[in-house]
């Protein structure tokens, strides 16, 4: 058998190619195991390439992955650094600068199986929980990666892709204590700042605790990559997170990573974010941002290429991480794979937030002066607008399937309608138990907040048979006031600048995406022509009217079938 699979596979350059080979291999057999339930997702090779390229280790220094997987970013280093290197001086590399931990042993064999086909199989790798306190680690574990005093080694790189998920949450009070991140934040008005309490505890994300654990494994002026979903980045409940972070360290660069980018295994959305871990003297400018709209393959995994116009029948895989690398390298500003945001707003590092094409157009239509681009926060300073959260509604327990009352959910928001028939529906009780709070009221907008791809969907309440409903809570209520036209409002909603700017503004909390409270900052292009205002939302009034007539007219004709 091993003779017919080294033949089979002997013409082949499994460290050559696009992909970790070896860690798509091993994570089609254990996918159950390691990406469901641990959180471990093998990192696309192109992303790989990408980190190392920017925090660009050289040979003379030490390099460490905390959550090493099967190998990827170690060999990628490896690469990096030795090049056309002989196989001595790649193994010379690898056996005195290349270190390694996965607390799954299974993993930990994969990547010295990887390391070994370069030339060394004796490699710095370890099995260790490295969340876990060093105490608790392995005697060859512990030989490998603490220095003499029985303080942490200190490291010139960090790369890593910890494990991330919503269900794997470190709960360990031992564990949590020895982290400055594992404890409670609060936040103390006086200094408008988050503070520690060095009392309390709270179960905290792994990738979370992988943060503060990388930079103490750094030296002073170290550099980190790191692979980190996206709320962390942006949400305003992990700020402190962010506040911590800027603490300890200069953030050299932030890299926005396409949706697709881990799938078919999650569809979790990340960023990569390298760190300078921050000496007494530094000094920070606005990072490095990138926006990745490609990532080389498919959400089903498949890769996608494109013909490369220099070469004749030459192709490429389809991503933009390379060009990225080159652009933070040369410093080269260009467009939505190379800017420097001006200032970071409330310390959000997510780099599309800052997306310089959305600004450009801002300004072309504001430079225009067809438009207006005022801020749903400033129609409501102006008394034209008031924004309400949909706060109690009813539960999935009230649900009742011979109800009369239509419950309302996200996902029956379409086309600026409400569908005419609900697969949930409720009891006249529970309608009459919640309506008074829900207060809906004919020209209102239900605006989805919550819920991935229908954030931003709307929908207008037109006549009192829309008013009969209860909505779910992911919806915040829009209400035109002052004289300003409802309709005038829903064409602004749904116009592509502003649909461009939801999307921008949408960051992932826990398991959820969520505009939240950045919906104010949504800026509409309310035309500077009264009577195109006014023109406007007549148009818009009588579309939504003649089709809400054109359905009822085929309920009723359908209705006369029998």
């Amino acid at each position: 058998s091993l003779r017919l699979i080294v033949g089979k596979l002997q013409g082949y350059n499994l460290l050559g190619t696009d992909r970790d080979v070896v860690g798509d291999a091993f994570e089609v057999f254990a996918e159950r195991q390691f990406a469901g339930e641990k959180g471990q997702f093998f990192t696309p090779r192109a992303v790989v390439q990408m980190v190392v390229g920017m925090v660009a280790p050289t040979k003379k220094e030490t390099i460490l992955d905390p959550a090493c997987g099967s190998g990827g970013f170690l060999i990628s280093a490896l690469n990096y650094i030795a090049g056309e290197r002989d196989a001595d001086e790649k193994r010379h590399i690898a056996e005195h600068c290349l270190y390694g931990i996965d607390k799954d042993g299974d993993l930990s064999k994969i990547c010295k199986a990887q390391m070994s086909i370069i030339g060394d199989g004796k490699s710095n790798i370890v099995t260790a929980d490295s969340l876990k306190p060093p105490q608790e680690w392995s005697d060859f574990a512990k030989s490998k990666l603490l220095a003499d005093g029985g303080e942490l080694k200190q490291f010139d790189v960090v790369v890593t892709n910890p494990p991330f998920g919503s269900n794997i949450k470190v709960e360990h009070e031992h564990v949590l204590a020895q982290y400055d991140l594992g404890h409670v934040w609060e936040w103390d008005r006086e200094e408008e700042r988050w503070c520690m309490d060095e009392t309390k505890t709270r179960r905290t994300p792994p990738q979370v605790l992988f943060i503060e654990l990388c930079l103490r494994f750094l030296k002073d002026g170290g550099r980190l990559g790191i692979v980190l979903p996206d709320g962390l980045l942006g949400n305003p409940g992990d700020s402190h997170i962010r506040q911590w972070i800027e603490s300890k360290a200069e953030v050299l660069a932030v890299v926005d990573c396409p949706i697709q980018t881990f799938m078919p295994h999650t569809g979790t959305k990340t960023s990569v974010l390298i760190l300078r871990k921050r000496a007494a003297d530094s000094f920070s400018r606005a990072p490095f941002m990138a926006i990745a709209e490609h990532c080389g393959h498919t959400n089903r995994g498949r890769p996608v290429y494109v013909k490369v116009r220099q070469k004749k029948n030459f192709y490429r895989l389809k991503e933009d991480f390379s060009q990225i690398q080159e652009n933070f390298i040369s410093n080269k500003m260009s467009g939505h794979l190379g800017f420097r945001p001006r200032a970071l707003r409330d310390g959000i590092l997510v780099p599309r937030y800052y997306d310089p094409r959305i600004l450009r157009d801002i300004r072309r239509l504001e430079k225009a002066g067809t438009a207006e681009m005022v801020s749903i926060d400033e129609l409501v300073e102006r008394g034209s607008l008031t924004v309400y959260g949909v706060t109690q509604s009813a539960r999935s327990e009230d649900y009742d399937l011979h109800g009369e009352i239509r419950f309302v959910r996200t996902s029956n928001i379409s086309g600026q309608e409400i569908y005419a028939r609900t697969q949930k529906n409720v009891s006249e009780e529970t309608y009459r138990l919640h309506r008074k709070r829900q207060d809906l009221q004919i020209g209102d907008i239900l605006f989805v907040k919550d819920g991935d791809d229908k954030i931003g969907e709307t929908a207008i309440l037109s006549n009192n048979d829309d008013l009969k409903i209860l909505v779910q809570t992911h919806f915040k209520k829009l209400r035109a006031c002052g004289g300003f036209d409802p309709y005038l409002l829903l064409w602004l909603l749904n116009t592509p600048i502003v649909k461009r700017q939801i999307r921008q503004r949408v960051f992932s909390q826990s398991t959820l995406s969520t505009i939240g409270k950045r919906i104010g900052e949504l800026r509409l292009p309310l035309p500077a022509d009264y009577a195109r205002r006014i023109k406007i939302a007549e148009e818009m009034r009588g579309i939504v009217m003649s089709r809400r007539d054109l359905l009822r007219q085929i309920r009723e004709l359908t209705a006369n079938g029998g």
